[in-house]
C-alpha cells in the first residue's frame, strides 16, 4: 500500500528514527519487530508495534 511506501527507505519509521542514540536497545527491538511485521505485511500489527515502540522510547527518555 502507498501508505507504507515512504517507510521503506529508512530503516526505522520516521518518528522512531528521530529518537536519540541512547535508546538503541529499544530501537533495535523496534527495528527487528518492524522488519518482521513489514515483511509479513501485517499492517495492523505493524502500526501497533510502532505505537508501542514510540511509547517505550518516551518512557526511556524520561527516566534518563
Amino acid at each position: 500500500p502507498k501508505l507504507f511506501a515512504h517507510w521503506r527507505t529508512p530503516k526505522f519509521p520516521p518518528m522512531l528514527s528521530s529518537y536519540p542514540a541512547h535508546n538503541h536497545k529499544s530501537l533495535l527491538f523496534c527495528d527487528a519487530a518492524w522488519d518482521m511485521t513489514r515483511s509479513l505485511a501485517i499492517h495492523g500489527l505493524n502500526l501497533f508495534i510502532r505505537e508501542v515502540c514510540l511509547t517505550a522510547s518516551l518512557i526511556d527518555n524520561s527516566s534518563l
